[in-house]
């Protein structure tokens, strides 16, 4: 029987976490696909090969002119500030014209206006797709391919969106699967049309419809592929996990994952200092996955002192953090103390992130820490910050009321005892926060993206 020849697109880490998996690899080779993984040659050394699976490099070559690839990014700009009447993508549109002269200002407002309209986007799009009359792509022919999967939907996926248009050009068919739950909101107008986008549940389902104009019948329901069957990866116990982590297995852990900023680590750990004057606890520090933080001063600090600190333990999500280009981010992030320690913690506080929703997929109360140390006397003006709280994913996550906010020190320790003595106290708030946002947790996304995939296939043979 003839195999169906499945590429997917390895690009950068979100396909690397969604895609590139054993489990996701063994569903399709076990139902007759063979498996081609794309990948950019420079990522070629940074791959762990599955077995099973071949893995090709891939170039996107450009001889364009200077004129039609500024026209490119042009439009690629202005469907990065979409939507333009968004709380959070204003404030930071408001921050940094600031920093303009005048006449780019006003360039930059007009844009912005443009960027107000979802149906001027989509021209934009249809427009932007004709200045590819004749896409190339090195390393592969188009008669080798079947079906392609790639993450993302061309927000600011620039290589994505490319193979995409190649593809459509060469009558490939293509599944676009959203990798992160904030992605259709926050991450711009889609840069090409979709045929098939593979979301989560009825809130990636709406912003689809609703933000990125894509018909109905274009948008699948699938579930999460990396959040589906999290409790298959746990392999340890509770006592063998945390005595792995030099921890103890009866004292309450919090875990806490930051973000960007190293304060807020170092904050962290003052604060687990003063909680421990009044009971008995343990903390995990997650460091979040960023070159450019890790290789921080501050934080390679931090690293040598939580080695030598008691009832610490520190958990790298950037497992390559030592060697590699400073700017390019991590492909793989570790997954084994993540998934363990959200399991068999007792607390997560973070910085409106991600974790939140890990952390109620796993029934675990959420602290969000939002206030930041005071400026310098000496600065002439306080620093910016990402309006994080004022993102839209965040909002829609606030309005189930799953978590907590904390504003100041003070706060932070008193709703830390609260949320330890009273666990249960949102668990309706967050169960009704992960049916809506990561959809049906029955552990069958894989199959169903395999479905999607047979029957994209059928459709154009």
């Amino acid at each position: 029987m003839k195999k169906t020849r499945l590429a997917i697109a390895l690009l950068g880490k979100g396909s690397a976490n969604h895609l590139h998996r054993k489990d996701v690899v063994k569903t399709f080779l076990d139902n007759n696909f063979a498996l081609t993984f794309l990948i950019r040659d420079d990522y070629r050394d940074l791959i762990a090969p599955l077995h099973g699976c071949e893995y090709t490099p891939i170039t996107t070559p450009s001889h364009t002119t200077s004129h039609l690839r500024y026209l490119r990014g042009l439009f690629q700009y202005i469907r990065s500030l979409y939507p333009a009447d968004d709380p959070a993508k204003r404030f930071v549109f408001n921050v940094r014209n600031k920093e303009r002269s005048l006449r780019a200002q006003v360039f930059h407002l007009t844009l912005r206006q443009l960027a107000k309209s979802r149906s001027l986007m989509t021209l934009l799009v249809v427009i932007e797709e004709k200045l590819y009359p004749k896409l190339k792509v090195e390393g592969i022919t188009p008669d080798t391919i079947d079906v392609i999967c790639l993450i993302g939907f061309g927000g600011n996926e620039i290589r994505e969106a490319y193979l995409a248009r190649w593809a459509a050009q060469h009558r490939i068919p293509t599944i676009n699967i959203v990798g992160n739950y904030d992605n259709l909101s926050t991450k711009g107008f889609r840069g090409f049309t979709l045929t098939h986008l593979a979301v989560w549940g009825e809130s990636m389902r709406t912003d689809a419809e609703t933000l990125q104009a894509i018909p109905k019948n274009n948008i699948h329901t699938v579930g999460s592929l990396r959040y589906n069957n999290l409790e298959s990866y746990i392999s340890l116990t509770k006592k063998a996990f945390l005595e792995r982590c030099n921890l103890n297995p009866n004292t309450p852990t919090i875990l806490f994952g930051g973000g960007r900023d190293e304060f807020h680590y170092f904050e962290m750990l003052e604060v687990f200092q003063l909680l421990k004057k009044h009971h008995k606890l343990q903390l995990i520090i997650r460091l979040m996955p960023n070159k450019l933080l890790m290789q921080s001063p501050e934080i390679q600090q931090l690293v040598q002192y939580i080695k030598n600190t008691e009832d610490v333990f520190l958990s790298i999500g950037d497992q390559s953090f030592l060697h590699g280009d400073t700017t390019q981010e991590p492909l793989a992030i570790e997954e084994f103390e993540l998934w363990h320690s959200l399991k068999y913690c007792d607390l997560v506080i973070n910085l409106f992130s991600t974790l939140a929703l890990e952390a109620c997929i796993f029934d675990k109360p959420v602290i969000n820490m939002w206030y930041f140390r005071q400026p310098c006397r000496m600065m002439l003006r306080p620093p910016v910050y990402d309006p994080y709280n004022l993102e839209q994913h965040i909002r829609r996550l606030k309005r189930f009321g799953a978590t907590v906010d904390v504003e100041s020190r003070d706060e932070l320790i008193r709703q830390t005892f609260h949320q330890l003595q009273y666990p249960d106290q949102r668990q309706v708030n967050r169960q009704r926060l992960v049916n809506h946002e990561c959809g049906n947790l029955d552990g069958k996304a894989i199959s169903r993206l395999l479905a999607l995939c047979q029957t994209c296939v059928k459709q154009t043979s």
